[in-house]
């Protein structure tokens, strides 16, 4: 597993190419709860230290405005939430 320097460094640089499409970071961190696989955790929980998100609401917020109703079910965000906020 990267340690979490290198998933900074990674993110950063990921953030930067996402930036022309609104909030990158916020944008990547919808993209990585709907995906949601073990190895995205670790990115999840930099993501929300970075944007300062404490709650499940505010998480929620960030997927709605990148995610339809219905993709966020196709992808069982909800369950991906309970996960990520246990």
């Amino acid at each position: 597993m990267k340690n979490a320097g290198q998933i900074e460094k990674y993110l950063e640089v990921l953030a930067g190419k996402l930036a022309d499409q609104g909030d990158g970071q916020q944008y990547m961190l919808a993209l990585k709860i709907a995906a949601y696989r073990r190895k995205d955790r670790v990115d999840c929980l930099v993501l929300l230290h970075r944007l300062g998100i404490t709650t499940r609401e505010e998480t929620q917020d960030i997927l709605d405005t990148f995610l339809s109703e219905q993709e966020q079910r196709i992808w069982d965000v909800d369950q991906k939430l309970k996960r990520l906020f246990r």
